[in-house]
């Protein structure tokens, strides 16, 4: 048997109203949530030491989702070894919910532009989206043939990440004002081929 490897790994926080305080996050400030976001992200380390990142919410700010991410380890991503500089990054990216990302790379190259989550602008809310992806796709090479069909239609990064992307933002456009993420998810996961699993975060708050 060949050896097992981690390939890269996911949270995802929610803040939930609530008249009970958790012992986690003992701050009952709902923006307070995104802060559990590096211990989690720490404690899954292992699952990857080549980048790191996490996408926030807060209605409160005007960029609803933002995302803070680069190459290295949890520690380093985060400053959790310089208080000060930590604090500032907890602090413009607090929100009530969070996703995050730690990469192991198993295409594409090793640079920031490759880090997750993937964050996708949009004018509407519900296709402005961010998302982690921890998986492979089997079919990779058959899904970007197809979007590269299109003669108008070009991908920035070598990795099936991107690919998601394009696909998800496929499904938002053809499922109108009113998303039923349920049906969307299984469309995705008839055309893709592969082990993986996803954390999805969009400017609604929805996750």
């Amino acid at each position: 048997m060949s050896e097992i490897h981690h390939e890269c790994g996911i949270a995802a926080v929610y803040h939930l109203p609530s008249d009970q305080t958790s012992p986690l996050c003992p701050d009952s400030s709902p923006n307070s949530a995104s802060r559990l976001l590096p211990r989690m992200l720490l404690d899954i380390q292992n699952r990857g030491q080549l980048a790191a990142g996490m996408t926030s919410f807060d209605p409160d700010r005007d960029q609803l989702i933002d995302t803070h991410k680069d190459i290295g380890t949890v520690s380093e991503v985060f400053r959790l070894s310089h208080r000060a500089k930590h604090e500032n990054i907890m602090e413009r990216y607090a929100g009530r919910a969070a996703i995050g990302h730690v990469r192991y790379a198993t295409c594409g190259k090793d640079d920031r532009s490759y880090a997750q989550p993937f964050e996708r602008h949009h004018i509407q809310k519900h296709k402005w989206f961010a998302f982690g992806f921890n998986g492979q796709l089997a079919n990779y090479e058959q899904l970007r043939d197809r979007l590269l069909s299109d003669a108008d239609h070009h991908l920035a990064r070598e990795n099936d990440t991107e690919i998601i992307m394009h696909e998800i933002s496929r499904e938002l456009s053809a499922a109108g004002g009113s998303p039923d993420y349920r049906k969307i998810v299984g469309n995705l996961s008839r055309l893709f081929d592969g082990a993986y699993s996803l954390v999805f975060l969009n400017a609604c708050g929805d996750m």
